[in-house]
């Protein structure tokens, strides 16, 4: 039995969380047996240092693209908060599958299959970098343009229109395929295929902390309604037509609502 504490390991096993992933991007595969025996045990601690990492990788970079970004991410956003509900995302998401396929899989082997939450625990691993970029490219969008759909630019817009086809082919490479070819083991392929696929679209619909109201736990919404107002309000307040506190006060004021406008 190790005698190594949990922090001593997490000081070991860190630094070679990059190698881990980069095995798992390469070659997604979901191993039958305990976890313990397996590249999953280090699972949580990949989780934990790239949900931690994602920070420093977007400031970085922001700085490397020359400001691809228009507003202060640091005084907009929580950092801390976003890290600690990026890993609560990842542990609700994999529970859900976990939940959604425990039964199917409990009638052909009576087996535990926790590989396959500690699989999906070890996808966000990875899919939390793009998940990230993608959640401050919206929000730069919101403050520039006042809508997600409309682009700030079209270096902006192929940007987000990028990243989020990486978040669509990492879940089908990294989740919905290994996840499908774990359940091939015990069904026939199109059962299989079905229910993989199937238990991540549906996990995907159902998990709770990507609804809209942690959006507001997330963001310093004081800042948020300054640097939405200075975007796009810039001329009438300098030429003296608004003022800018009233407007900051009126988007305050307006917190909740689905739309900002004068």
């Amino acid at each position: 039995m190790s005698d190594k504490t949990p922090i001593t390991r997490i000081f070991e096993e860190v630094p070679k969380t990059a190698k881990r992933l980069w095995k798992l991007l390469l070659k997604p595969s979901i191993p039958i047996g305990p976890v313990a025996d397996t590249p999953l045990n280090n699972a949580c601690i990949d989780l934990f240092a790239t949900a931690i990492a994602v920070p420093t990788i977007i400031s970085v970079g922001n700085d490397l693209a020359l400001g691809l970004f228009d507003i202060t991410l640091d005084e907009i956003i929580n950092w801390k908060l976003f890290a600690l509900l990026l890993m609560l995302n990842a542990a609700l998401f994999s529970l859900i599958i976990y939940i959604l396929l425990l039964f199917p899989l409990r009638l052909k082997a009576r087996n535990s299959h926790s590989s396959l939450f500690y699989h999906s625990l070890h996808f966000f691993a990875i899919q939390n970098i793009p998940i990230s970029i993608l959640f401050v490219s919206c929000l730069n969008q919101l403050i520039v343009e006042g809508s997600v759909v409309e682009s700030a630019g079209v270096v902006n817009f192929g940007f987000t229109l990028t990243t989020s086809v990486a978040v669509l082919v990492l879940t089908i490479w990294l989740l919905a395929m290994p996840v499908s070819a774990y359940i091939k083991r015990y069904f026939r392929s199109i059962s299989a295929y079905v229910l993989g696929f199937g238990a991540v679209a549906l996990a995907s619909a159902v998990n709770p902390v990507i609804a809209s109201s942690y959006f507001s736990n997330i963001v310093n919404y004081k800042q948020f309604c300054s640097e939405l107002v200075s975007a796009r309000f810039k001329y009438e307040i300098e030429s003296g037509q608004l003022s800018k506190d009233c407007i900051i006060s009126k988007c305050l004021s307006a917190k909740g609502e689905e739309a900002f406008t004068l």
